[in-house]
């Protein structure tokens, strides 16, 4: 009894972190205008209360049931939390989801190491074997919480280095095909005869594995045109660095210059009245003066 109100403690929390993880790394890099941070945490404490049901019914039910609605709350979040257009907001959840998918995968492979270093144990991964033990699900949903945070700092750091790859339909070309054939298990999972689960299987998943297999491909195509136009960009940016350096440079000198111009007017100037007043002393001394600081100024300049 106590390993599953512990089970049922910790699945409430990692459902809580797989919402609030992925919508804290993606609102610091697109926060929509008129929200703040207290509008978060005012939706994370009505998904906390929304989220509280789960402790009234069996895992399986949780599981099968929180395996649905997680996708449309993450898109809730991006609508109301982040800025772009919605194919922009649509490519972030998806962005996510992938993320998802991979700690999951991480974790089961964690989990299917333990369970061969200690079969005692009867491990079984959370999101294959609903009814698995509850010192199962314990295990396997800390794994989950640690795997699915670190995941979200990677994605993170992912988001502030490539942002320029962010495109909607670049996104969403080459992660659907992995979202739809994902989603069609959990249905096949939740059907209620196997029979025909494996004869829904055989059909659907080869006809969406050759459709996903082109959209794929062309996906890979257009992240090679991506890269292609941000290397372009790229150089473009350098180019006019360049130019704007070349430009502050050649300002510079024309600064300088002008100043020279106006000191050698008034040199000449002194001269002239030196020379007027016959004062011819004063004009090799003042000539002689100028050479001294024209010598010195060419030293510290190292010429």
């Amino acid at each position: 009894m106590n390993f599953y109100i512990l089970g049922k403690c910790v699945y409430y929390i990692f459902i809580l972190a797989s919402i609030i993880f992925p919508l804290q790394a993606f609102y610091k890099y697109f926060p929509r205008k008129g929200t703040s941070q207290k509008n978060l945490c005012i939706a994370y404490g009505c998904y906390a209360v929304f989220l509280f049901a789960m402790f009234f019914v069996s895992n399986y039910v949780v599981v099968s049931v929180i395996s649905f609605i997680i996708f449309p709350i993450w898109t809730l979040n991006n609508i109301l939390f982040l800025e772009g257009t919605r194919g922009f907001r649509a490519s972030l959840t998806v962005i996510f989801y992938i993320f998802a998918l991979l700690s999951e995968s991480f974790t089961g492979m964690l989990v299917g190491v333990m369970s061969l270093l200690f079969p005692k144990w009867n491990l079984i991964s959370l999101y294959i074997g609903r009814n698995g033990s509850d010192f199962s699900l314990i295990v396997t949903t800390a794994i989950d919480i640690i795997v699915f945070f670190f995941a979200s700092r990677l994605m993170e750091k992912a988001l502030g280095k490539y942002m320029h790859l962010i495109n909607t339909k670049l996104i969403l070309l080459l992660g659907l095909p992995v979202i739809i054939i994902i989603f069609i298990i959990n249905v096949l999972c939740v059907m209620p005869s196997a029979k025909y689960c494996i004869i829904a299987f055989m059909i659907s998943v080869p006809l969406f594995a050759i459709v996903h297999w082109k959209v794929f491909r062309h996906g890979t195509q257009l992240l090679q045109e991506q890269k292609q136009i941000h290397m372009e960009e790229k150089k473009r940016l350098m180019i006019v660095k360049q130019e704007n350096a070349h430009y502050r440079q050649m300002n510079e000198e024309f600064e300088k210059l002008r100043k020279w111009n106006h000191d050698i007017k008034n040199h000449l100037l002194i001269l002239s009245q030196l020379a007027k007043k016959e004062e011819y002393d004063k004009v090799i001394e003042y000539i002689e003066i100028m050479q001294k600081e024209t010598v010195g100024q060419n030293k510290a300049k190292g010429e």
